[in-house]
């Protein structure tokens, strides 16, 4: 990952004259398959898809509670009071992943319907939830304000957020407005917890990766597929994932 950049910049500059017989093409397609390969769980059936997230979710919440007992600092993606799921699958789908399989798309367009459209469709559904959890924590901290202000009790109001998996089959597919350029680093990292509200993740209380483009790489919550934790499996729809 931290190429990442650097091999999909070359692979779109090799795709309009793709050549099967050029030893440099063929390697970048090599390298871009087996990205897509390792980080393809968003374009699985999110009823597959998605308690791999969460086992994730488990892993890295584990390490931050083991990282505070030992008076360790706490990896910021895996701080529990800091990530939000939502968010973090948007940023890592938006930046990383979408970028990477409309470029595959490009020189294989057969490729649109069976990995590009559900990671779409992925994407648009955890935005939707990223939006709810929002509106309703800035209603909680508007309820808390007023209370304040008057010294009654605040009226919380309900969580927003209960979006169900169906609802991703009715979301309608739509390009991506994902920035590729190499002048653009993907930061899917710590950094992107200080996004002000409203910026693209539209959850500034959310920590992933780090900067894919030059450094050390930390694992998103569409990271390879491993886990212990049973949980229960969400409704079924279309979703894929890449380290």
């Amino acid at each position: 990952m931290a190429r990442h950049n650097e091999i999909l910049t070359q692979f779109q500059e090799a795709t309009p004259e793709f050549d099967y017989s050029n030893k440099v093409h063929t390697n970048l397609l090599c390298m871009v398959l087996i990205k897509v390969a390792d980080i393809s769980n968003e374009a699985r059936p999110m009823d597959v898809a998605e308690p791999w997230v969460d086992r994730l979710l488990q892993e890295f919440f584990a390490q931050s509670a083991a990282e505070k007992s030992e008076g360790l600092p706490v990896t910021p993606f895996m701080d529990p009071d800091k990530v939000s799921k939502p968010g973090s699958q948007v940023r890592f789908i938006g930046l990383v992943l979408l970028p990477l399989f409309e470029a595959l798309g490009e020189l294989l367009p057969e490729l649109t319907d069976l990995i590009i459209t559900p990671v779409r469709v992925a994407l648009d559904y955890y935005r939707r939830l990223n939006d709810a959890a929002n509106k309703t924590r800035r209603s909680i901290a508007e309820a808390e304000a007023a209370s304040s202000e008057s010294g009654g009790s605040p009226q919380l109001p309900r969580s927003q957020s209960g979006i169900s998996v169906k609802s991703r089959r009715s979301i309608p597919s739509q390009k991506s407005a994902s920035r590729t350029s190499v002048d653009e680093p993907i930061l899917i990292a710590a950094e992107l917890h200080d996004l002000p509200e409203g910026s693209e993740s539209g959850d500034s209380e959310t920590a992933t990766e780090v900067d894919v483009s030059g450094g050390a790489v930390v694992p998103s919550l569409c990271a390879p597929l491993h886990g212990s934790a049973e949980l229960d499996s969400p409704g079924a729809s279309s979703s894929v994932a890449i380290y």
